[in-house]
Order: structure tokens, then C-alpha cells, then sequence
């Protein structure tokens, strides 16, 4: 069986004889698909990029997790960007009477969500799985213990900017009254980014967990502060800071 296989293979081989003109034209056959494997992927590559830097509307709704109905004048803060960027997209918006909100959007999306007497909540995606859908997000309500006066506004720092405490308002970095300075983005990832803290100030984060987040929050910790933090918008949780004058902390 195995001679006569052979023999069938070379008297194939030897009615169809391979010269070089056939080899290069295999070549150039075998390269006019790699080419055009290589094309249509690389256009997948463009579209599903263009698609992700596009400026799209998202939008949401946000509820009570414990009745399941809508909040009304919810803030929402909707960070996005794409990660070779050196600056995001922000958009700041608040609910409506039925709970909903839209906001623009591009690339890696982080949305945070807060209002008087709810727990801090929000979620993070790729604007690609967000694209016509309705994304819903539950508030659980609080009652305060140790209720902190609040700033109840949106504060937009850029690099070189800082926030001063005292005034209640964001300063230049080399104003004397900054308590801290936003340094840098990290790789432009706008939901990144390191602070550092002025004077004698320093930084520090607590984690939020089921006892403790913006309207129930501990004693400010009195040691282990540090000089820089990274800030993460994945992580939800207070970040306390010890003013410039190191006797005052908010």
C-alpha cells in the first residue's frame, strides 16, 4: 500500500513538474492572503478604535437599593477618555424626578454617584458595552453618625492646580493657601492621577466598607499620612487630608 501511494504521488509529481514560475506564483498567492488577512484585521483594529474615541451619549438611571424607586438630583460625575490621551472628557450632570441622567462619553468610562444621605456608588466600562444601554445604579440610604460640613459641588483640577481648604475653592499649585496639588496624570488615564500635599499636610485613604463612607466617616487617623497618593476612581473610599498648617484636616 505504501509503494503504490508513492508511486501515485510521483507520477502526480512528475505530470505536474514545479518550476520556479510556479513556485512564485504559489508565493505571491499565498502573500495576496496574508495581505489581505492583514488588511481586514487591521480595519477591524480601525473601527472598533474609532469607535471607542468617538464621543458617544451614554446614559443611566440610578435607584434606591432598598425601595427600587428612582432618586431625583443625584450628581453624577462621568470621567472617560482614552488611555494614550493626555486629557479626558468630563461630564457633570445631575438625575432627574425619574432618576435618570446622560452624559458624553468616550473609551474607558468611570462613573461616581453621590447625594446628601446615600452612600458613594458607581461602576466603571468600556464605552463599547455601553452604547444603548440604560446603565443602573443603586443608592443605599444612610443615617449619618458623625455628618462632616461638606463642599456640595464639583471641583475640576488639572495638573499644576491644587484646592485650598480654607477658602473652599481650587487655587493655582503655587498659590500659599493650596492644601494639595495635582502633579500628573498617570499614562493619561484621566481617572488616574497623583496628588501631593502641601506645607505640613499629608494624605491618606480609608476605604469605604459597610459601616463607613462619606456621611458616616471615623476620626481623621492621626499618623501614617503621606507626602503624594495616587488617586484611582475605581476605588471608593475618603481620602483624608491633613492641611498645609498640620493641624487642621478635611
Amino acid at each position: 500500500m505504501y509503494n503504490s501511494c508513492l508511486d501515485a504521488f510521483e507520477s502526480k509529481a512528475a505530470r505536474r513538474p514545479r518550476t520556479s514560475t510556479d513556485v512564485a506564483r504559489r508565493l505571491l498567492r499565498w502573500m495576496g492572503y496574508a495581505l489581505a488577512v492583514g488588511i481586514a484585521g487591521g480595519m477591524l483594529f480601525l473601527a472598533v478604535r474609532f469607535v471607542q474615541s468617538s464621543i458617544v451619549t451614554i446614559k443611566g438611571k440610578v435607584i434606591s437599593s432598598n425601595t427600587k424607586t428612582p432618586i431625583g438630583d443625584v450628581m453624577v460625575a462621568v470621567e472617560s477618555g482614552m488611555p494614550d490621551e493626555e486629557s479626558g472628557l468630563g461630564s457633570y450632570v445631575k438625575t432627574d424626578d425619574d432618576g435618570k441622567f446622560s452624559a458624553k462619553a468616550k473609551g474607558k468610562v468611570s462613573v461616581r454617584i453621590w447625594k446628601s444621605g446615600y452612600a458613594m456608588n458607581g461602576t466603571a466600562a468600556d464605552v463599547l458595552s455601553l452604547v444603548g444601554q440604560e446603565i443602573v445604579i443603586e443608592l443605599r440610604e444612610m443615617t449619618a453618625t458623625n455628618w462632616v460640613p461638606e463642599h456640595d459641588g464639583f471641583y475640576k483640577l488639572k495638573s499644576g492646580y491644587g484646592f485650598s481648604f480654607s477658602s473652599g475653592q481650587v487655587v493655582g499649585g503655587d498659590n500659599p493657601d493650596a492644601d494639595v496639588v495635582v502633579l500628573q496624570n498617570v499614562g493619561g488615564d484621566p481617572s488616574n492621577a497623583i496628588i501631593e500635599a502641601q506645607g505640613d499636610g499629608g494624605i491618606i485613604f480609608q476605604r469605604f466598607d459597610d459601616k463607613v463612607d462619606f456621611y458616616n466617616t471615623p476620626e481623621a487617623p492621626a499618623k501614617d499620612y503621606q507626602r503624594r497618593s495616587q488617586i484611582n476612581l475605581q476605588q471608593s473610599g475618603l481620602y483624608f487630608v491633613r492641611t498645609r498648617d498640620g493641624k487642621h484636616y478635611a
